[in-house]
């Protein structure tokens, strides 16, 4: 699509290919310091466009046209099934701990919390109030504060900037891997690395099979 886009180059596909420069112009600075990919969303659209370029070039004019588009549209079917179908394929048992994790800190713990599994812990806030601004919590009640930040925290100085500045009292590390906090990995396997942060709960200890977490509760931190 983007080859035949730049051949015999009209007004439409001048305005096409305007918008794409434009919108990767706008989108690429914004995701180089965000760790919302969502972002890139709004192009699919414009992939789509160039998608059926590419198609009609293809095909046009071709023998038994309708016959590679009926196939194209069996194909991305399939695709769309099978990936579906690997996103629904979760483990049962670490969905249903993350759950009871999510429980048991809205049960047991008070303040602002910075980390863990987002959806599990907010949905189980009674009275919750959606995001006003960053410093009263993405959602909250009188009790408890889940924040979510909007850029990635990779070292240690931003980690104690971001505790500072928004008053965090309790941080939760998961294992996994997370591109809104790369430096989580790292707390979770070199906790002594981290004498500002006093390790309270840890799943090891706690018979959870699947889900791998510790909280930290801040301590005096110097940004």
């Amino acid at each position: 699509g983007v080859l035949a886009s730049f051949k015999k180059i009209d007004l439409n596909k001048k305005i096409l290919l305007s918008t794409i420069i434009i919108s990767l112009i706008v989108i690429i600075p914004q995701n180089l310091i965000s760790a919302e990919y969502r972002n890139l969303l709004f192009l699919t659209p414009i992939f789509c466009i160039l998608s059926t370029i590419g198609i009609q070039k293809i095909f046009c004019n071709k023998k038994h046209e309708n016959i590679y588009i009926i196939m194209i549209f069996i194909g991305i079917t399939v695709i769309s099934f099978i990936f579906l179908t690997i996103q629904l394929d979760q483990d049962m048992l670490l969905f249903e701990e993350k759950e009871k994790f999510g429980k048991f800190v809205i049960s047991n713990f008070s303040g602002r919390i910075l980390g863990g599994p987002y959806n599990e812990l907010s949905h189980n806030i009674p009275n919750a109030v959606l995001w006003k601004n960053l410093f009263e919590g993405n959602i909250h009640n009188e009790n408890i504060a889940i924040i979510a930040t909007y850029n990635p925290i990779d070292s240690k100085e931003k980690l104690q900037k971001v505790i500072s500045d928004l008053k965090i009292d309790y941080v939760i590390v998961e294992k996994t891997k997370n591109n809104r906090y790369p430096i989580f990995y790292d707390i979770f396997e070199n906790e002594e690395k981290y004498s500002d942060l006093e390790k309270v709960f840890d799943s090891n200890n706690k018979g959870y099979e699947k889900f791998e977490v510790k909280i930290f509760k801040r301590n005096l931190i110097s940004p």
